[in-house]
């Protein structure tokens, strides 16, 4: 009686824990990776201030609207920058928002960085969870103090597979 019992136990458990794998399985979103591209430019009052967004500027693409970066913390070996930083992007429909670390090179003036959003509103709530990658090129810094810089660039977000 005990055994048929212990064997019915573990039927039950492994029909349930099946079941619930599956549904972890289907309910996994899969979204198309969506891509921006990026134009943004130093925003100098940060730099005399640290109050403020460290770079502004636009997306356009799959998604467009306003993006804001706000540094976080910045290392400086030779002549290449690691940052780590916050976003926000806000569009008409709904926002989203991140962190991301990456590299600034100060010989080529390309960046590169990957993160993840970890936040959203309106029709963007299926993108929480899903990782960013943004690579770009910025003009010529460091320079002189209110010298406009900008930087143009292609976001991507995939996953969060």
């Amino acid at each position: 009686m005990r055994k048929m019992l212990s064997t019915l136990i573990i039927a039950c458990m492994i029909v349930l824990l099946s079941t619930l794998s599956m549904t972890a399985i289907s309910s996994a979103k899969s979204i198309t990776p969506l891509e921006c591209e990026l134009y943004f430019a130093l925003n100098w009052e940060w730099v005399a201030t640290g109050i403020g967004a460290t770079w502004i500027g636009t997306v356009q693409g799959d998604i467009t609207g306003n993006i804001y970066f706000y540094m976080v913390g910045a290392t400086y070996p030779g002549v290449v920058e690691h940052f780590s930083e916050t976003w926000l992007i806000e569009t008409g429909t709904g926002s989203i928002w991140g962190f991301d670390d990456g590299v600034w090179s100060f010989k080529t003036y390309e960046f590169k960085s990957n993160g993840q959003v970890t936040g959203a509103t309106g029709d963007l709530t299926d993108l929480v969870g899903c990782y960013l990658h943004i690579r770009g090129v910025s003009t010529e810094f460091p320079v002189p103090f209110g010298t406009p810089v900008t930087a143009t660039g292609t976001l991507l977000i995939s996953g969060p597979d």
